[in-house]
């Protein structure tokens, strides 16, 4: 049981951070996106977030993976990615 709890509260800490620093897409107002720098500071405050680290330990964490996964996520190199995207971006920084 307390896993699953822990489980829910991370899935509606990264929902509140997804909400927090993804935009509307300029191309298309009802498609939201996160920019590669919004994703950047996403990680940096899932990290900060999950682990009590203060933000610059934090910072230095998501900077040494951060290039790498993101263009495993931006294949297309259009310097954003669908909101959507962004659990399987933060599941994959997470891991490292």
């Amino acid at each position: 049981m307390a896993e699953s709890s822990q489980k829910t509260a991370d899935d509606d800490m990264q929902s509140e951070i997804l909400e927090k620093f993804s935009t509307a897409s300029k191309a298309d107002k009802n498609s939201m996106i996160m920019t590669k720098e919004n994703a950047e500071e996403a990680c940096v405050e899932i990290y900060s977030r999950k682990w009590g680290m203060d933000s610059f330990d934090a910072q230095d964490k998501v900077k040494s993976q951060f290039a790498k996964i993101w263009k495993e996520h931006d294949i297309n190199n259009k310097g954003f990615i669908d909101q959507s995207e962004g659990y399987t971006l933060f599941a994959d920084i997470i891991k490292e």
